[in-house]
């Protein structure tokens, strides 16, 4: 992917480069991550105004969690979800909220952490957004066990479940669904 980043016109390299900073992130390449970053707010300082400039701010707040760094994460999450409220945006809102309430779990803000998530799951909900609300639900469903909250907890973990199911059933075409399934049974 990264040796593609030229063939993309200038306003979609900054969200280009945050995609591939995120898949770095995803696989623990943390250093890597933060550079191809590093490039992506270049090519959006460079550009102003790109194509979802959200996603800069999202992938930044993935690297500062697994770097440790939640209270940088929890800075750019609120200043993106209040940029989102000021525009009417619903873009990334729902993972905003969620990657809120991981910064406040890991500062140790359970009840500020749960009302993120709260918010993360109602905003993907309204926008059936299910590749971010089966992990919400996920977070939610951990948030309820240390509550005590064990029959919520299983909810949630059952929602989560129904969600990715879901996704499993509409990805791609019948053909893949087919082999999809023949090798999971």
């Amino acid at each position: 992917m990264y040796a593609l980043r030229e063939d993309f016109m200038p306003v979609f390299q900054a969200s280009f480069l945050a995609e591939i900073a995120r898949v770095k992130i995803a696989l623990g390449k943390l250093r890597e991550g933060e550079a191809v970053l590093k490039q992506a707010f270049a090519a959006f300082d460079r550009g102003g105004l790109t194509c979802n400039t959200n996603s800069l701010f999202v992938a930044d707040a993935h690297l500062q969690l697994a770097l440790g760094n939640p209270e940088h994460a929890l800075e750019r999450m609120e200043a993106l979800i209040q940029r989102l409220h000021h525009s009417g945006s619903r873009n990334c809102l729902a993972e905003g909220y969620w990657l809120q309430g991981k910064a406040w779990l890991a500062l140790a803000k359970v009840e500020q952490a749960r009302e993120a998530c709260l918010k993360a799951k109602a905003a993907a909900e309204e926008n059936s957004e299910r590749t971010i609300l089966w992990q919400i639900l996920a977070s939610l469903a951990e948030l309820e066990k240390t509550y005590g909250n064990v029959t919520e907890a299983d909810r949630m973990t059952g929602r989560a479940l129904e969600v990715i199911s879901y996704i499993a059933d509409h990805a791609g075409t019948d053909e893949f669904r087919s082999l999809s399934h023949r090798r999971s049974n």
